[in-house]
């Protein structure tokens, strides 16, 4: 969405207060639909994978926007996670869980160092940690590029709306 054309565009026949009062809107209202985005792809991606929401929020970021570069960046790190935090259980002969929301077995896999990481033992007899899906790995999924998309361009010329009212009625 090119914002910068069209505030240029806007400020066209105002006076210099109400010039000053169309970047500082759409800056204030760039922030704020990206906080939402990020709470709706947080909400989406914790039903899609079966994870807790406090754990991909806290890997999703969020880059605010500025005057100069009247953009917000939305971007999610770090690896794949263990497959203890997809509600893991041991159960006698296997390991369950469910990435993706789906229930899963592993015959050769169980839950080790007190509860905190789930292995599995490969033929070979070497035991390996046993990962998931990554959150940066689903975030760029089209789903997610989609709810971007448009709950992002929504809720920018709600807020843009919002926040121009209230600015141009101090004037």
């Amino acid at each position: 969405m090119a914002v910068k054309s069209d505030i240029k565009r806007l400020t066209q026949g105002l006076n210099r207060l109400e010039r000053k009062a169309i970047p500082a809107a759409a800056n204030s209202a760039l922030n704020k639909a990206g906080r939402k985005v990020k709470t709706v792809i947080t909400r989406d991606l914790s039903k899609e994978m079966g994870l807790k929401q406090k754990d991909i929020k806290n890997e999703i970021k969020v880059k605010k926007s500025n005057f100069r570069t009247l953009s917000v960046f939305i971007s999610a790190t770090g690896r794949r996670l263990n497959i203890i935090r997809y509600k893991a259980k041991q159960l006698k002969k296997a390991l369950t869980a469910k990435p993706w929301g789906k229930a899963r077995k592993w015959r050769t896999g169980f839950i080790g160092n007190k509860g905190r990481t789930a292995f599995l033992r490969l033929p070979n007899k070497k035991i390996k940690a046993l990962s998931g899906p990554g959150i940066a790995s689903e975030f760029v999924r089209d789903r997610a590029i989609r709810l971007m998309k448009t709950i992002g361009g929504d809720e920018f010329l709600k807020q843009f709306s919002r926040e121009l009212k209230r600015r141009l009625g101090r004037l």
